[in-house]
C-alpha cells in the first residue's frame, strides 16, 4: 500500500499511458502492481485535482459510505489520500475490467468482443450487490 506521499508521487509522475485503466471522468484512473510493476497485488487508483471547498463535504460522505461496502461483486476501497492539492482513492483491482465494458463490450474499439456475461449472470450480480 502506498503512503499518502507515495501515492501522490505515483499520481504526479503518472504511470505509462498503457496503465491508464479508465477514461477520465472527474479525474484519471490508473492500475499498477507491487513496486510499480505488474506483479500482484494489483490496485487501481483514481486521482483528482485540488478539492473545491464545496465538494469536500460530499467527498467525505462518499468515502464513509464506500469504505463500508463489503461485497464480492464490488471492488473495495483500500485507502485514500486527501491533502491540499490531491484527492487519491486506492481501490482493489477489478480483474475483469470496467463493468461497462463487461456488460456492453468495448464500444468504439476495433476488434473488441461484445459483452461477455449473460442476462442471468447480470441478475445474479445485481442481486448479490443489493
Amino acid at each position: 500500500m502506498l503512503s499518502c506521499g507515495g501515492a501522490e508521487e505515483e499520481a504526479n509522475g503518472g504511470p505509462p499511458p498503457n496503465q491508464l485503466s479508465a477514461p477520465p471522468k472527474s479525474g484519471n484512473s490508473y492500475s499498477g502492481g507491487a513496486n510499480g510493476g505488474n506483479k500482484e497485488p494489483r490496485t487501481s487508483a483514481a486521482r483528482n485535482g485540488p478539492p473545491q471547498k464545496a465538494l469536500i463535504c460530499v467527498l467525505y460522505v462518499q468515502l464513509t459510505m464506500v469504505s463500508r461496502f463489503k461485497n464480492e461483486h464490488l471492488v473495495g476501497l483500500l485507502g485514500y489520500c486527501l491533502d491540499q492539492n490531491n484527492r487519491i482513492l486506492a481501490y482493489e483491482y477489478a480483474t475483469m475490467g470496467l463493468l461497462n465494458n463487461v456488460l456492453h463490450g468495448r464500444k468504439g474499439v476495433q476488434g473488441a468482443e461484445r459483452g461477455t456475461i449473460t442476462w442471468n449472470q447480470r441478475v445474479k450480480i445485481a442481486y448479490g450487490a443489493a
